[in-house]
């Protein structure tokens, strides 16, 4: 859709008096037609042998003159004159004796400043592409208005100069242009309206994920997971639209129309892998470690043959010297979810900062909802779930000499927030409670401490409530079980006596 402008010229007459005599004056006449965009002035005094002398001079700097004619006619935008501009006349008759003089100021415009065609709009369901028909460089200010109360500064950087918005919902919205120019001041408003109706309408946008500041082909980063996490600004939900696999870096996604914050991290297997940590498209196509420091884009692209928009953007590097500590533990479902309380969580990002919330390394829970981050130097560290929409409450722990694992980490993930509620080490109890049951997660033994050498029974099941193994025993202080041959996986351990019965999740990896 094309947008049709008329300009309208608005011409201030400041007019000085005749100097010399009532008879004779230097006064003229001054009109403007606006579709040939020309003026014409005509001297009002008109005896036989009068010289004229035009004159026109402008804060450009600019100083012209035209042929000695009682009319003369001048284009806007021809001369060498622009922006503010005054244009003086001069008439001397010997033969009557008359001399007088007489000035008025008008606003010239250059060929940068007067537009015919400004820019199209290309409608796309909700989501609008404004895409300007010039490239001026000499503006001063610029913005869009959508009509909506959402006004953008129009980034002249940026070509091909386009703006790209999205509406909440469907509706008649006026859309307007505003620009100003820095050398001759003028000023340019262009105006449409638009119905907006909510089809469903799908962009492509291509995402590419940097290794180092560089953002060149060169420095793509290699095999990794690409996330797409839609935005709802109005209820402020995010909602993990879709994830894609990419073996450089790079990809283009079909997607439908709308508010998106874009997540990447690198696959296990690649070289970098604990170098950079998962990161969002940010502002100034930088990467930031958090959601709500992510810069949500717009996925709208409605020009014909367009190729969509682009993101660019380099993730975070970990300043990871290495050394002997490690952390680990186990991602679960709190409430308020789909699941079940208890039930283990993959994909779940965990950073691992250091004490002045610096990254450093990474890792993510498995299937099993464990999480295992090796290569760690010693020092204190924050660990801290990343889940976009969801605020996270990170632990501060210390690796040292005398404890450089910690391998209990207990994280809870629910609509309310990333919970780090308890971290134990491998000998510590993990509640008030006597019974204790270590190490988690284990490959073969698991060690129940604190039996009180009575009769006790050990039931254990899978997470469909099946009885896989049960064993009693009258054993005082520790009892190791076997898992050996389980399949990896989460479990329930049943521990009662004639007292009480505790229940115990132990994950076999």
């Amino acid at each position: 859709m094309k947008l049709i402008v008329t300009l309208l010229a608005l011409i201030t007459l400041l007019t000085t008096p005749s100097v010399r005599s009532q008879t004779c004056t230097g006064q003229f006449t001054l009109t403007y037609d606006s579709l040939a965009r020309e003026y014409t002035a005509s001297a009002l005094y008109g005896a036989p042998g009068t010289q004229y002398t035009w004159e026109m001079a402008s804060y450009n700097g600019c100083f012209h003159t035209f042929p000695n004619q009682q009319t003369i006619v001048f284009l806007e935008d021809s001369g060498p004159c622009f922006g503010q501009t005054e244009l003086m006349l001069t008439v001397d008759n010997s033969n009557t004796g008359c001399f007088d003089f007489h000035s008025e100021w008008l606003t010239l415009w250059d060929t940068g400043c007067v537009l015919n065609d400004p820019f199209n709009i290309y409608e796309c369901g909700l989501g609008i592409e404004a895409e300007m028909s010039f490239a001026p460089v000499t503006l001063s200010y610029a913005h869009w208005d959508f009509g909506d109360g959402n006004t953008i500064p129009w980034q002249l950087s940026i070509p091909p100069y386009h703006e790209v918005h999205v509406y909440d919902q469907p509706g008649t919205y006026t859309v307007s242009l505003s620009v100003v120019d820095s050398i001759d001041g003028c000023p340019l408003q262009t105006i449409t309206t638009l119905a907006v109706v909510d089809t469903v309408d799908t962009a492509i946008i291509d995402v590419e994920l940097c290794t180092d500041s560089t953002l060149s082909v060169s420095s793509l980063a290699d095999s990794c997971t690409i996330y797409l996490i839609e935005s709802d600004s109005a209820q402020g939900i995010l909602t993990l639209e879709d994830s894609l696999e990419s073996s450089n870096g790079a990809v283009l996604i079909d997607i439908a129309y709308g508010h998106y914050l874009i997540k990447g991290s690198l696959h296990p297997n690649t070289p970098d892998y604990l170098n950079y940590l998962p990161s969002y498209y940010g502002p100034g196509n930088r990467g930031v470690l958090f959601w709500h420091e992510a810069l949500p884009v717009n996925a709208v692209s409605c020009i014909p043959g367009g190729a969509g928009s682009t993101f660019e953007y380099d993730l975070i590097q970990g300043i990871n010297p290495g050394g002997p500590g490690f952390i680990g533990g186990l991602v679960s479902q709190g409430a308020n979810k789909t699941y079940s309380p208890g039930d283990p969580i993959p994909g779940i990002h965990i950073l691992i900062l250091d004490a002045n919330m610096n990254p450093v390394s990474w890792g993510v829970s498995d299937s099993y909802g464990v999480f295992r981050i090796d290569n760690l130097p010693l020092g204190d560290f924050y660990i801290y779930p990343e889940v976009a929409g969801i605020p996270s409450s990170p632990m501060l722990v210390t690796l040292s000499a005398l404890q450089d694992s910690i391998n209990t980490v207990d994280i809870t993930v629910d609509s309310n927030g990333a919970i780090v509620s308890t971290v134990v080490t491998a000998m510590s109890p993990m509640s008030t409670e006597k019974i204790q049951v270590f190490p988690i997660p284990s490959r073969d033994i698991v060690i129940i401490q604190g039996l009180q050498g009575e009769s006790t029974v050990l039931d254990l099941y899978n997470l469909n409530g099946k009885m896989i193994y049960s064993a009693r025993t009258n054993s005082e202080g520790r009892k190791e079980v076997d898992l050996s041959n389980l399949p990896d996986g989460v479990y329930l351990l049943s521990i009662s006596n004639k007292h009480k019965k505790v229940i115990k999740r132990i994950v076999k990896i």
